[in-house]
């Protein structure tokens, strides 16, 4: 966990959402859910772990709350919305090993110019500023572990273990601007709802930035 990961904002507009998620939650057995998302059970505790990124998240059982493990500290309101979300929507069901863009999922067209506006072009600009090699060095401190593939840069990692997540990058020229992809496996559609995947988008993006700004301060640091 890392500073800039931790929000403890009141539910306020999201709390409709939030109560319906725990209603959802709460008609469904402990062990059907650690089943359906890959996520151990403590019976004693009456705790789920998530390993969300490199994060480990508990999710009390019945209460239906989020927080980084081991800590009252908890993550940012969507990444916490859509973490229990995942926990009454999850099926067991294995990875196909396919890879799909955010708009080749089922209804994916209808948000991706969204998704393309304030995720995919932002982070081709991102990755034209940023230094990569320092990029490289933060990603795996938020779980994703670098793949050698056709991209100038590309890593792995997962928010839950039935939803993982590729980001792969290209720098850009004098004549085209820097280039990002997100790509998921094509069983997400299955394990999370198409509105609550446009957070995920938002989610990723931001925590490769964050991570990779406190990177770069903390190299500056060392080299002074």
């Amino acid at each position: 966990m890392y500073d800039y990961m931790k929000s403890n904002p009141e539910e306020g507009a999201y709390r409709g959402a939030f109560d319906e998620s725990r209603r959802k939650l709460r008609a469904l057995d402990p062990v059907v859910i650690a089943k359906n998302t890959g996520c151990p059970y403590d019976e004693k505790t009456g705790d789920f772990t998530l390993d969300c990124f490199g994060q480990l998240l508990s999710i009390p059982y019945p209460d239906g709350d989020v927080f980084f493990a081991g800590t009252a500290e908890k993550p940012d309101i969507s990444w916490r919305l859509i973490a229990l979300n995942y926990f009454s929507h999850a099926v067991d069901l294995p990875l196909s090993g396919r890879w799909i863009s955010y708009k080749d999922q089922p209804r994916g067209a209808v948000f991706y110019p969204n998704i393309r506006q304030n995720v995919i072009e932002p982070m081709g600009v991102f990755y034209d500023s940023c230094n990569p090699d320092i990029l490289k060095e933060a990603l795996p401190e938020i779980g994703f572990s670098i793949v050698e593939n056709k991209a100038e840069l590309s890593a792995q990692g997962f928010f839950a273990p039935r939803i993982p997540a590729r980001i792969q990058f290209w720098a850009g020229d004098e004549d085209f601007p820097g280039a990002f992809q997100l790509l998921f496996d094509a069983t997400i559609s299955e394990q999370m709802h198409i509105e609550d995947s446009v957070a995920l988008c938002s989610l990723v993006a931001d925590l490769i930035q964050e991570q990779y700004r406190l990177k770069l301060k903390k190299t500056a640091g060392d080299n002074r």
